[in-house]
C-alpha cells in the first residue's frame, strides 16, 4: 500500500484523507491486512474534529461493537497484566476525581468487561451499579450487566450519583447528545468521570496511533470544555496524561459557549504537515538504514505503527523488528508487518542499529527503558511522528 495524503480547505475548513488505511482489529496470529477503508477528518460545524468517512464504513464501525465477534482495538481489564494495569489506572483516576464521596448507585458505561466495576465495587459498596456496554461479554457479582447501548429503555427513569465513561466519547455518533443523556440521568449532586483520548498533541506531532476508524470525534481541551458546557455541565477538572483525558463534570447552567472551530482547524493544517514529514521523511531515514543493512527496532506495536508500516509498505522488509511491553502479544502479528512481536526484554533488544519509538503516548517511559535497559545511545533513537514529542 502506498499512501496518499490530500489536503483540500473549503471555506477556510481543512479535510485531511487518506486514501486508504488499515481497519484495526488487534494483533493476530498470522500477517495480513484483512480490510483498508479511506479515512478523514475535518472540523465540523459543532466545533468539533469529525470523522467523515463514508457513512456505511461509520455505521458498520457502529453496529460491530455488539457482535460475538467483535475485536477490541484494545484488549479491555481482565484479558492480559497490561489492559489489567490500565483498568486499575481507570480506577485510580476515578477515586483521584470523587474523593471521599461514597456513591450509592454508579452508572458506567463502556470499559469492555466488569473488571473496573468489580474493583469499584469492593472499595465503594454501592447500593447498584450497571454497566452498559454492547460488547461487554462477562459478568460478575453484583453488577448489572446491560449489553446494548447508551441511552438505553432499561435504564429510564433510574437516576446515579457517579457516571462514568471509558475510552467511551470517542466512539459515539453525537457526543454532545450522548452528554445530554447523562445529563438527563444524573442525580442530584452527582459527578460524571470520562476517560478518553487526548488528540491535541499526536494531531500536533503527526502521531498515526490518534487515527482509528473506531473513533469518530477527535478532543482537545478546548473542544473538550465547549462540548460539556453545552450538555449542561461544569467542569470540575481536566487533566491529561500520556495522551489521555480524564474529565470530571458536575451539573451546571448550560450556558452557550463559542464555537472553537478556528483553533480546530488550525491544528487540523498542522497534523496534515506532520503526516506528510512522518510518510516521507520519517521512513526515509528508516528506509536508509535497512538499505545498508541495518536492523530497525519498533517498540510498540500497535494501531498507528501498524498504519506506518502498512502504507510506507516497510511491513513486509526482513530487517525490521517489532518489540512490545505487553507480553500477551509475544509471537503474534501485526497485520502489516510479517515479523512476529517479540517481549522488550528479549536478549536481541539491544542488537539493533536503530529503534523507532512507536507507542508514543509512553514516549518519555520507552525512551528512558531503551538508554537505561537496552543500552541505547539516545542518537540511535526515532520517535515515530512528524516532528519530536
Amino acid at each position: 500500500m502506498t499512501a496518499v495524503l490530500d489536503l483540500s480547505v473549503n471555506d477556510g475548513v481543512p479535510t485531511i484523507t487518506f486514501d486508504a488505511m488499515p481497519f484495526w482489529e488487534g494483533a493476530q496470529k498470522a500477517p495480513g491486512v484483512r480490510r483498508s477503508y479511506p479515512f478523514a477528518l475535518t472540523v465540523g460545524n459543532d466545533g468539533l474534529i469529525r470523522q467523515v468517512s463514508s457513512e456505511p464504513i461509520i455505521a458498520e464501525v457502529v453496529s460491530a461493537y455488539g457482535l460475538d465477534e467483535y475485536n477490541f482495538i484494545t484488549p479491555p481489564p481482565g484479558a492480559s497484566a497490561w489492559a489489567n494495569a490500565l483498568g486499575e489506572r481507570s480506577v485510580t483516576a476515578v477515586k483521584n476525581a470523587i474523593g471521599g464521596m461514597r456513591p450509592e448507585n454508579i452508572l458506567e458505561i463502556g470499559g469492555g468487561s466488569t473488571w473496573v466495576a468489580s474493583r469499584l465495587r469492593a472499595l465503594y459498596q454501592p447500593k447498584s451499579y450497571v454497566l452498559v456496554d454492547p460488547s461487554a461479554r462477562d459478568s460478575a457479582e453484583g453488577v448489572e450487566v446491560v449489553r446494548d447501548y447508551f441511552p438505553n429503555p432499561q435504564l429510564a427513569g433510574r437516576r446515579f450519583d457517579l457516571v462514568l465513561g471509558f475510552s467511551v466519547l470517542e466512539h459515539v455518533p453525537d457526543p454532545l447528545d450522548f452528554l445530554r443523556n447523562i445529563r438527563g440521568q444524573l442525580a442530584e449532586g452527582g459527578k460524571v468521570v470520562l476517560i478518553y483520548p487526548d488528540c491535541e498533541a499526536q494531531l500536533r506531532r503527526g502521531d498515526l496511533n490518534a487515527l482509528l476508524h473506531e473513533h469518530l470525534s477527535y478532543f482537545t481541551a478546548t473542544s473538550s470544555g465547549c462540548t460539556a458546557s453545552l450538555a449542561g455541565f461544569d467542569v470540575v477538572s481536566l487533566h491529561s496524561g500520556n495522551d489521555l483525558f480524564t474529565l470530571v463534570l458536575e451539573a451546571g447552567s448550560g450556558n452557550l459557549v463559542t464555537s472553537q472551530a478556528g483553533g480546530e482547524s488550525e491544528l487540523l493544517l498542522q497534523s496534515a504537515a506532520m503526516y506528510r514529514n512522518l510518510l516521507t521523511n520519517t521512513a526515509d531515514k528508516i528506509r536508509r538504514c535497512l538499505q545498508r543493512g541495518e536492523l530497525v527496532a519498533f517498540h510498540g506495536a500497535t494501531q498507528g505503527l501498524n498504519s506506518f508500516l502498512a502504507l510506507t509498505g516497510l511491513g513486509s522488509h526482513s530487517g525490521i523488528r517489532l518489540y512490545d511491553g505487553d507480553v500477551s502479544k509475544e509471537g503474534l502479528y501485526l497485520p502489516a508487518c510479517t515479523t512476529p512481536i517479540r517481549v522488550s526484554t528479549d536478549a536481541s533488544y539491544a542488537q539493533n542499529s536503530l529503534l523507532v519509538i512507536s507507542a508514543m503516548s509512553f514516549y518519555d517511559q520507552i525512551r528512558q527503558f531503551a538508554i537505561e535497559k537496552g543500552g541505547f545511545d539516545p542518537s540511535r533513537l526515532l520517535p515515530l511522528g512528524g516532528c519530536s514529542p
